[in-house]
């Protein structure tokens, strides 16, 4: 019967907010040791102590507003946050309506930085930033929860950026009221929801 018996620990290096981490597992066959494929529950494991070693890794952590943080091969800085931009999102376009009742546009002004090789979509980084309040404790994305199909200075239409080319622009959020008095931005792609950014 194998057993596991010894896994080791998770290495993070990097430079420019890159990461790289490894973990080793070993079976016991007999009096035999030899390296195998890390079961799954220690891959949890591992994910979850590289993410709490992050920068700004949780809410009561975060990046304050104007700040800048690492998340993948991009450098964010959130300028600054309208608690209620429907004046501006329905000014900007007549395909835009006023939010349902009970709802709030919020809407951020981001500055994205590349800062991989050859080129980053920033369409990847607008889908991966999301809000969530502590009323509804629910992350609230651009994909599905949109001010409108028009935004003003839209960030989604960035394009491909090539290695440490900026780019400035508007996300925004259609939330529910009662989250907006404790709304935290947050970094959302695989299973890396880090970092946060306080958004007063």
């Amino acid at each position: 019967m194998l057993l596991v018996v010894l896994f080791g620990a998770i290495l993070a290096t990097g430079a420019a907010g890159s990461t790289a981490d490894t973990t080793t597992c070993w079976a016991k066959d007999g009096g035999k040791l030899f390296q195998i494929v890390c079961p799954a529950p220690i891959k949890l494991v591992q994910t979850a102590v590289l993410q709490a070693s992050r920068p700004a890794s949780s809410r009561a952590t975060a990046f304050p507003l104007g700040s800048t943080g690492i998340a993948g091969s991009w450098r964010i800085t959130i300028n600054s946050v309208s608690f209620d931009a429907a004046s501006a999102i329905q000014a900007a376009s007549s395909r835009n309506a006023a939010p349902p009742t009970g709802t709030t546009d919020v809407m951020a002004n981001v500055t994205i930085t590349y800062t991989g090789f050859e080129t980053g979509a920033g369409q990847g980084v607008v889908a991966a930033l999301k809000v969530v309040g502590q009323s509804r404790n629910v992350g609230y994305s651009t994909v599905r929860n949109p001010c409108g199909p028009v935004i003003p200075s839209d960030l989604g239409p960035s394009g491909d950026l090539t290695t440490n080319q900026s780019f400035t622009g508007n996300v925004c959020y259609q939330v529910s009221s009662a989250d907006v008095p404790t709304l935290a931005l947050y970094w959302d792609a695989g299973a890396t929801k880090a970092p946060w950014w306080a958004v007063r």
